[in-house]
């Protein structure tokens, strides 16, 4: 059995940290109620674009721009404001959210039920078995040689690679909300990113 010096117990360590954020920002989604969307990706002018799972009221390309009447400017602003407690809520829970379809304004309730990890796990299973196995194939080689520099690195991106997968799961409205599944979420896939 290889020994492992400093730098790579520190190596294993750092691994340890980016497993930690895939398994919390999964965990968060599977604990927390969720509206059965995600955001699909860029800004609009006063509100986000999302992309349903299921039919939950809302539709494909509408912009959310306000949440239990709070603008999504206001949510924006709150995500780094931690005095403001993030709101409480529950499965079967009723929020309005006011969106912009086909260019009308929309009051639509939404109750809130289980986040839909087997849906996206349908869609994306594919970058997450990759990103998995390629952590697999890496600590092999990682513990097989410890010492090597191509062994660390491939460990270490692997590692990184799998925290990044949070891109699949994707940000939703109760992410911005509640704070910390944004942070989960910035941290795990675009810091890992930079890495």
């Amino acid at each position: 059995m290889q020994r492992f010096n400093r730098s790579s117990l520190a190596l294993l360590a750092i691994a340890a940290v980016f497993w930690s954020l895939f398994l919390a920002f999964v965990g968060l989604h599977l604990a927390w109620p969720s509206d059965g969307a995600r955001l699909a990706g860029g800004a609009e002018t006063g509100g986000l674009r999302i992309a349903p799972f299921f039919p939950y009221g809302l539709q494909e390309n509408d912009i959310v721009i306000a949440v239990g009447g709070r603008s999504v400017e206001s949510l924006a602003r709150a995500l780094t404001d931690f005095s403001q407690p993030a709101p409480q809520w529950a499965f079967g829970q009723t929020i309005i959210y006011t969106v912009l379809r086909d260019g009308e304004q929309f009051d639509v309730p939404i109750t809130l039920g289980p986040y839909p990890l087997g849906t996206i796990w349908a869609k994306d299973w594919g970058a997450i078995v990759v990103a998995i196995v390629l952590q697999l194939t890496m600590g092999f080689v990682f513990f097989k040689r410890p010492d090597e520099p191509i062994a660390r690195a491939m460990f270490l991106a692997s590692a990184a690679l799998v925290s990044a997968t949070t891109w699949s799961i994707g940000l939703t409205i109760p992410d911005v909300m509640g704070k910390t599944g944004f942070w989960l979420y910035t941290v795990s896939s675009t810091g890992v990113f930079m890495l």
